[in-house]
């Protein structure tokens, strides 16, 4: 690292760089022309004694000092500009903005709805960006600026992010209507006798109920596995498959020829949380945007 501060215009245009993997794309992202931006990142190698970027094919690729740069430069520049901008006032009544979060299909059918709602009627002028990430990825995403919030399930989210519970989340089962399985009590080895189908996002054959039949020395038989939740009512209509789904989801699934029941097996609920850059903490409008999506994804009353 070198022993004096190098301008901040550079460390903006290494930013630009590691975001966009395009020299030109960052210029334009930058505001200057080309020339000044290759410029730029000649400085910045010397600064750093490192390439930083190299041409693999048609993106610059970084290099692992590259790697290693990008989210602490992302992070001191977030935090730079959070601060310089913290004093700014929000009022969602009249504000005008573009926010971006990251979460899955699944958990954009259980928690988007409501946050689109509460958007709509608090910021009519606030628009919404919902992208789907890797989550190994949520990190980065948030270091780069490319999210404002990441929702989603974790083990080991990074430390240095804030990290929120939104709500605990369970599995269901799910079954077409008129299935055998529903016909009578359901016991653990009515339910393995049929085989399952697998909604995961890892494309494997293999889930967290299979932990837990392992741990009991059982198992199951998983005859399909997709990774697009919205596609098992119709492939479950006309087979003997059986599946799980967060408990959330059910309801939204039950009115496309599926019933639900109780799964046969403990399983842990797990917690679903959001993901957001230290720097938001002292941003208005992004702790306006935390609350509310807060709000909307707390369970409902009971009652309502």
């Amino acid at each position: 690292m070198p022993d004096t501060l190098p301008d901040l215009n550079l460390l903006a245009a290494f930013e630009a760089v590691y975001v966009e993997r395009s020299v030109t794309a960052a210029a334009r992202r930058q505001g200057i022309g080309q020339p000044a931006m290759s410029a730029a990142l000649a400085r910045l190698r010397r600064l750093f004694d490192d390439e930083l970027f190299v041409r693999v094919g048609a993106a610059m690729q970084p290099t692992p000092r590259a790697e290693a740069l990008g989210p602490r430069i992302a992070e001191a520049l977030g935090l730079l500009r959070t601060t310089l901008g913290s004093d700014a006032a929000f009022d969602p009544r009249t504000a005008t903005r573009i926010f971006t979060i990251a979460a899955s299909d699944s958990v954009t059918l259980a928690v988007g709805p409501a946050i689109l709602a509460l958007v709509r009627r608090k910021a009519p002028g606030v628009d919404l960006r919902i992208v789907g990430p890797d989550k190994r990825e949520a990190a980065t995403l948030l270091d780069r600026g490319e999210a404002d919030l990441v929702i989603g399930t974790f083990q080991r989210p990074a430390p240095r992010l804030v990290s929120t519970t939104l709500y605990r989340e369970r599995f269901i089962g799910i079954a077409r209507q008129r299935h055998p399985l529903l016909a009578a009590p359901i016991t653990l080895d009515a339910w393995l006798g049929f085989p399952h189908a697998l909604f995961t996002l890892q494309r494997d054959m293999r889930g967290e109920i299979d932990e837990v039949l392992a741990r009991r020395g059982r198992e199951r038989r998983v005859a399909l596995s997709v990774s697009h939740l919205l596609t098992l009512p119709a492939l479950l209509a006309a087979t003997d498959l059986v599946a799980a789904v967060p408990s959330r989801l059910a309801p939204l699934l039950a009115g496309q020829g599926v019933g639900e029941f109780p799964l046969p097996i403990a399983v842990e609920e797990w917690r679903v949380l959001m993901l957001s850059s230290p720097a938001m903490r002292r941003d208005k409008a992004g702790l306006w945007l935390r609350d509310l999506v807060r709000r909307a994804a707390a369970p409902p009353r009971p009652g309502r």
